[in-house]
């Protein structure tokens, strides 16, 4: 008889259900639970019954499930030919969610997963009567998410699955990045008409004003956002920002941006990927986060050639440098965070110009970091901003000391 209940703990022999179900006492002593009928006899335990479990894996052939009740684990015998089959169905659902998981992380877009199911899609309508695609998460004081050149919505999924456990969170793609509209013309791509895209979202939403939270590109449309009406804006942060800044590379930088535009056009996705995606300020996620560098990669090689050719030659490669709006920018009085990394060249200047104009403004380098700095360094993004968020609306983050200036 030891022998035998040996043999059925280990899953050998499943005919001797009554006999296990007898021995109430032998398995309580086992499980720890103070059961008055055999585990096999409750549902919650049972390897076809997926609701109340906490963790389930595969040992030696046997589900192992935990009780919702306590912190230890209960073993649970396939008893039937009937669950084994429930069992191996299980495994294959579990195959097709973590095939749809990948999938989704390789960007799968929006339009795909919203026209399949037949769900209509939410666009804000700007004044010139594009179309733009956004996501929200969460309620609280509302945050917008602006994305840089080679990002769109989806990049700043680490910010909105984390702050939007107390904020609202907003993130859309900016015209020309599918699934919003791709305007024919490329006078629809100039800085004015994305800093009015923000704009127009907030007022699509009914937001009074929001947080903004901008990496590059997204950051140029955040503080130029600020500077045209401040009440809109509850704070700043300008990661990455200033791409263009020196005088003496301004020129230089324009020409280049204007010729990988006309490469975007001729070569479509494959340019951009090699253009956009391998600056030299992306190479520190590459080398750090190789596998996260792959799906950011992958996901700019799905973008829209023409809409980023034009946003390219227009907003990057037109938009005026920083230094010509230094007197608007030294009277912002709203609270700002700036971040840039340490090996993000093009923008270490412009961030250190910031921060000297901006009263309210706080500087964080991230060490060993690039230009993707959401991404490639999501958890000290996070930690960085939600402090900042923190003070901001606490009211805690005020201007410089004057005694702190050195003289």
């Amino acid at each position: 008889m030891r022998a035998g209940r040996s043999r059925r703990r280990e899953g050998g022999d499943h005919r001797d259900q009554q006999s296990d179900c007898r021995k109430t006492k032998a398995t309580t002593k086992r499980t720890k639970l103070n059961h008055t009928r055999c585990p096999h006899q409750h549902p919650q335990f049972h390897p076809a019954n997926r609701a109340g479990q906490r963790g389930r894996l595969m040992h030696f052939g046997m589900w192992r499930d935990q009780d919702p009740r306590a912190n230890h684990f209960v073993t649970v015998r396939p008893l039937t030919p009937l669950s084994c089959a429930t069992r191996t169905t299980n495994r294959v659902n579990q195959g097709l969610r973590r095939w749809r998981e990948i999938a989704m992380f390789q960007r799968v877009r929006a339009s795909s997963r919203h026209y399949a199911k037949g769900i209509a899609m939410p666009f804000a309508t700007t004044k010139d009567h594009v179309q733009l695609y956004y996501e929200e998460a969460g309620d609280g004081t509302p945050i917008l998410f602006l994305h840089e050149f080679a990002g769109d919505y989806a990049s700043w999924e680490p910010q909105m699955r984390y702050f939007s456990r107390g904020h609202r969170c907003i993130t859309y793609s900016a015209r020309g990045y599918t699934p919003s509209h791709v305007p024919d013309s490329d006078a629809d791509y100039d800085f004015q008409h994305v800093r009015d895209d923000a704009i127009a979202m907030l007022d699509q939403l009914r937001i009074a004003a929001a947080h903004f939270v901008g990496l590059s590109m997204g950051a140029y449309s955040a503080l130029q956002v600020a500077l045209q009406v401040p009440s809109r804006v509850l704070s700043l942060t300008l990661a990455g920002i200033g791409s263009g800044f020196e005088a003496e590379r301004l020129e230089a930088y324009r020409a280049r941006c204007r010729a990988e535009a006309d490469e975007f056009e001729r070569g479509g996705a494959s340019e951009i990927t090699k253009l956009a995606g391998l600056t030299p300020g992306r190479i520190p996620f590459l080398v750090k986060d190789p596998r996260g560098f792959r799906d950011f990669h992958d996901a700019l090689g799905e973008h829209d050639a023409n809409g980023s050719a034009r946003t390219m030659r227009n907003f990057q490669g037109a938009r005026p440098p920083l230094s010509e709006f230094k007197e608007a920018i030294a009277k912002l009085t709203l609270p700002t965070l700036i971040m840039v990394g340490d090996e993000d060249d093009a923008c270490i200047d412009a961030s250190l110009f910031l921060k000297q104009q901006i009263a309210t403004s706080g500087l964080a380098m991230f060490p060993r970091s690039g230009h993707v700095l959401n991404l490639e360094e999501p958890a000290l993004f996070n930690a960085a901003l939600e402090k900042f968020l923190a003070l901001a609306e606490a009211g805690r983050w005020g201007p410089r000391d004057p005694r702190s200036v050195r003289a």
